[in-house]
């Protein structure tokens, strides 16, 4: 027979009175005044992505960029979703090992990590701003050698970077020639700017006309020091075979620039004009040659008025009896007929 305890009524009530009321679940997520609807639904407990109407702006960090894509584990990896923090650091590893400070938004931002417009823009600060074709430069291109992405301080030179374009440029032979390391002195920093040579003649012999397309052996036949930069020197075989005029006989000067010019060779700008009209006033167009004037082409300062005008020596010298100094020859012509007249 199995014995039956009898508890007083009175007992029975008095534990009543002291058991604990039951109280709701409480929120997994911790204290978040954040409804529940706003990330679940009735379905089930799964998230759904983006939430249905939760506005994280609303917990004072707006996720822009990238970070609104992240899914909510991404970060908050514990469901106490208040034992997150808001730093970087806090979620990516930092390849630069706290070089750069701890502050990846200083070079980065959420639209992307490997944009690096804000790195480029604080990179003045090192002493070495990015100008030119440096600014697409690949962080990477410059900094070899560090481990991980460090990115380590690196020289500053140019020849750091660019010491096997200096070595294997021969057009002229930098090495050969004993050029400076200095790539800077010649080149300068944009695209556009490295494959010309313009830098080193810009104070010296500036490159203009022709002379901008002519290969650098070509004038520095003997290496580039003591390099002459009268015309002659290049254009020597230029004026010895001119003949028309032949300027070795018409003892022409050897400065070509003062009748030539580097954007044409040919024609001349040389001005007979100023010695005798003969592109004006009552000699124009009436002569085919220098030849016709200029008789003796060894000799252009022989030349002769009477071949072409033909005039009856004794109706001259009639008619210019008195005249002091006259004589019938062509020197004593232009003595008096300087312009022709």
């Amino acid at each position: 027979m199995t014995r039956r305890w009898l508890l007083p009524l009175s007992f029975l009530l008095s534990v009543a009175v002291r058991a604990p009321a039951q109280t709701p679940d409480l929120s997994p997520h911790g204290d978040i005044d954040v409804r529940c609807e706003a990330c679940h639904d009735a379905s089930s407990w799964n998230v759904s992505w983006p939430p249905p109407s939760f506005d994280h702006t609303t917990t004072g960090y707006a996720l822009t960029g990238r970070h609104a894509q992240a899914v909510c584990s991404g970060c908050h990896q514990d469901l106490q979703f208040r034992r997150v923090a808001s730093a970087c650091a806090d979620c990516h590893l930092d390849v630069h090992r706290r070089r750069f400070g701890t502050n990846c938004e200083d070079c980065h931002d959420t639209s992307g990590w490997d944009v690096r417009d804000a790195s480029r823009n604080r990179h003045p600060a090192t002493g070495f701003p990015l100008l030119g074709a440096h600014a697409v430069a690949d962080c990477d291109a410059c900094h070899q050698g560090s481990p991980g992405e460090e990115h380590t301080a690196i020289a500053a030179d140019c020849l750091g970077c660019h010491d096997t374009d200096y070595e294997a440029t021969r057009d002229p032979d930098h090495a050969a020639n004993g050029f400076s390391t200095d790539c800077s002195s010649c080149h300068g920093m944009t695209a556009s700017d490295w494959g010309s040579g313009s830098f080193i003649h810009s104070a010296a012999f500036p490159l203009t006309g022709a002379h901008a397309a002519a290969t650098c052996a070509s004038c520095h036949t003997a290496g580039y020091t003591g390099t002459p930069t009268d015309c002659y020197a290049c254009h020597r075989p230029d004026y010895e075979a001119a003949n028309d005029p032949g300027h070795v006989a018409a003892g022409f000067n050897t400065q070509c620039a003062s009748c030539h010019t580097t954007s044409v060779w040919q024609p001349s700008n040389w001005n007979h004009d100023t010695l005798f009209p003969i592109y004006s006033g009552r000699h124009n167009n009436e002569w085919n040659a220098c030849v016709d004037c200029h008789v003796t082409p060894t000799n252009y300062a022989v030349f002769e008025c009477i071949f072409c005008h033909e005039h009856n020596r004794t109706e001259t010298d009639q008619r210019h009896q008195g005249e002091n100094g006259y004589a019938y020859q062509s020197a004593a012509c232009f003595q008096c007929h300087p312009r022709g007249n």
